[in-house]
């Protein structure tokens, strides 16, 4: 950072949990840009266990909406490009598509016993189902795969744990959905940081160290989600009713790895 583009963009604020996207919108505004150097390399430590994985993921999307309630009205009064003005909306609101998955996660169960209900499911239905399915996980698989492409140099096999990323987003819903949802009314929270272990190498542990994650009812939620899901697999799967299978498998495998993660580190 150059001390003149923090100044012009009138210094750091405080009033968003992610005060480093704030000021990186705000300077932009004022009319600097970034430069990314791909080569330069900045040591980090990845959240070690989930509970420190879900605070940093709600203090981010909570952040990020905080952020875009605040800057949109000025970046869509600004001189940007329409497409640029329309990706900074997107990128600033995104987080509001755990709250839009809720509602279909919701009534999956019901939707497809009702289905049942009307006779023999037509191909075209099932049809309507795959496309949704691919539809909305293509734009995932082609990120990640890019990334994957980039770090590692090929595909095969890292990409064969996309399946997994894609399920922990999808576990995920719950916790970023409410971070959404409070940033939205207005609620306001306090910045709990990532716990540090200094993890270094793949024998290093988290275990035994003096953080110690809270206790939160929030897992439970989820343990009850992945437990509503797994009885409607269960259920279709002796009924013969297969196509609703692939969305059954990522709310299940999803829900199940962050609620016993988060009480398995709580111990």
């Amino acid at each position: 950072w150059r001390r003149q583009a923090i100044v012009d963009a009138g210094g750091w604020q405080h009033d968003t949990l992610t005060e480093d996207l704030d000021l990186s919108y705000r300077s932009q505004l004022a009319g600097w840009k970034f430069i990314y150097l791909p080569e330069v390399v900045s040591p980090a430590e990845l959240p070690a266990e989930m509970n420190g994985y879900k605070n940093q993921q709600h203090r981010w999307a909570k952040g990020s909406v905080q952020t875009g309630l605040k800057l949109i009205p000025d970046i869509w009064q600004s001189d940007f490009p329409l497409f640029v003005r329309l990706e900074a909306v997107i990128h600033l609101t995104n987080n509001f598509a755990y709250l839009l998955m809720a509602i279909p996660a919701i009534l999956l169960v019901p939707v497809v016993k009702i289905q049942m209900t009307m006779g023999e499911v037509p191909w075209k239905l099932v049809f309507v189902y795959l496309l949704i399915f691919f539809g909305a996980t293509l734009s995932v698989i082609l990120y990640y795969g890019l990334t994957i492409k980039e770090h590692y140099g090929k595909l095969w096999p890292h990409i064969m744990s996309l399946p997994l990323l894609m399920a922990l987003g999808t576990g995920m819903s719950l916790n970023n959905g409410r971070a959404a949802l409070e940033a939205l009314i207005g609620y306001q929270s306090e910045f709990k940081r990532t716990p540090k272990f200094r993890i270094e190498g793949n024998k290093g542990t988290w275990r035994r160290k003096l953080y110690r994650p809270g206790k939160s009812i929030q897992s439970l939620f989820e343990l009850i989600i992945a437990a509503y899901f797994s009885y409607g697999w269960y259920f279709f799967v002796s009924q013969e009713v297969y196509y609703a299978m692939p969305f059954f498998l990522l709310f299940i495998v999803g829900f199940f790895y962050t609620s016993l993660g988060s009480l398995a580190a709580q111990r």
